[in-house]
């Protein structure tokens, strides 16, 4: 029998159901954030190519900035590199990039190329050659990198304040913790992993809501 709750739970019933089912369907995938997902791919394009910093003339910087960022990433998502370690390697990156197109004319091209291979030299340090069997998170790996890149979009793009980027980056945080606390044993059962999954999950639900 349906309750008389239900029944007369009117329009806020109604929203609240619809809110639930939205949020349940994200994923993980950059297509939930609908008619941002464009914008946002023009932006990742941009910063992770170097493209936004680099100008024709300085191709062979773009190509060493593009060829940084997909080092790091394939390495995060392959679980042989941290995720923080990830996330402040791309951070440098991104100053890098940022400090040159600031300087415009005064920009000097061989101490940015110098600036971009000691990145890449901390990266490969940084590395590990294999992730040990039975504890790789490909798919955890993969939405808490683009959790990191959206929230980069939005501050970029004014979308989200903050505070707002300062929350995720705390549930950010919490996972990499538990993911590093099920990790410790040298073993991740299938009920972790599942767990890991999960909390990913409900933090890329977190930051798109906070698009709304």
């Amino acid at each position: 029998m349906i309750s008389a709750n239900v029944l007369h739970a009117g329009p806020n019933f109604n929203k609240k159901g619809a809110r639930a089912a939205k949020r349940a369907s994200l994923s993980g995938n950059v297509s939930d954030l609908g008619v941002l997902a464009d914008k946002f791919r023009e932006h990742q394009l941009l910063t992770s190519q170097g493209e936004l910093y680099y100008g024709k003339s300085d191709a062979k910087l773009s190509s060493a900035h593009s060829k940084t960022y997909k080092m790091i990433h394939k390495a995060v998502t392959e679980d042989r590199m941290d995720e923080e370690v990830a996330r402040d390697q791309i951070n440098k990156l991104l100053t890098v990039g940022e400090s040159y197109l600031a300087a415009g004319d005064k920009a000097d091209m061989s101490e940015t190329k110098s600036q971009i291979t000691k990145i890449q030299e901390s990266v490969k340090k940084q590395v590990i050659e294999k992730a040990p069997a039975g504890m790789m998170t490909p798919k955890v790996n993969k939405i808490q990198f683009n959790t990191e890149a959206v929230l980069r979009f939005g501050e970029a793009s004014g979308r989200l304040s903050k505070g707002d980027v300062n929350t995720i980056r705390r549930y950010l945080d919490s996972l990499e913790r538990k993911e590093d606390s099920y990790k410790s044993s040298g073993t991740l059962s299938d009920k972790n992993h599942a767990k890991l999954l999960e909390q990913a999950r409900e933090t890329w639900r977190d930051t798109i809501e906070k698009f709304s």
